[in-house]
């Protein structure tokens, strides 16, 4: 019986020290340097551009680039006017008359082009695609009527 309780006293013993185990304290963890990252306020951080402010600046660069290119034909046919007024200016009476008929429409037409222009010039956002036939079409007109008008002086 000795050697019994002897064994329930180790048994005993062994639970007691490992129920203390789990209750002994944890040692310290190190501590954790904290190191802040400074970034320069002149370099921000770039800004993933959304596929819609993309669809916009492209629509935007579309416009400025028919914009330009339809002011560039207006000066050259501009150009090409003047120098049919010149033309015509030099004429003598008899023909003259029919002539500055022409050229009156041909005012008439190069104003409506502008104007188309003015309209795309002044229109926001995806708007000014609707413009844009109309402006081709009165800059045709125009183009038109003065190649007629050249073939005819």
């Amino acid at each position: 019986m000795r050697y019994q309780s002897c064994s329930a006293f180790v048994f005993v013993l062994g639970v007691a020290l490992l129920g203390t185990q789990g209750c002994a304290p944890k040692p310290a963890e190190e501590a954790l340097e904290h190191t802040v990252r400074k970034v320069p306020a002149e370099t921000p951080a770039p800004i993933a551009e959304s596929p819609a402010a993309k669809a916009v600046d492209d629509a935007l660069e579309a416009k400025q680039d028919f914009e330009r290119a339809l002011n560039e034909n207006l000066e050259r046919l501009d150009e090409e006017i003047r120098e049919l007024q010149t033309k015509v200016a030099n004429l003598k009476e008899t023909g003259k008359t029919e002539w500055t008929e022409k050229m009156t429409d041909l005012d008439a037409k190069r104003k409506t082009a502008e104007t188309k222009l003015d309209e795309i010039r002044k229109s926001s956002g995806e708007a000014w695609k609707h413009l844009r036939d109309g402006a081709r079409k009165a800059r045709e007109e125009l183009e038109q009527a003065l190649r007629k008008a050249v073939r005819e002086f």
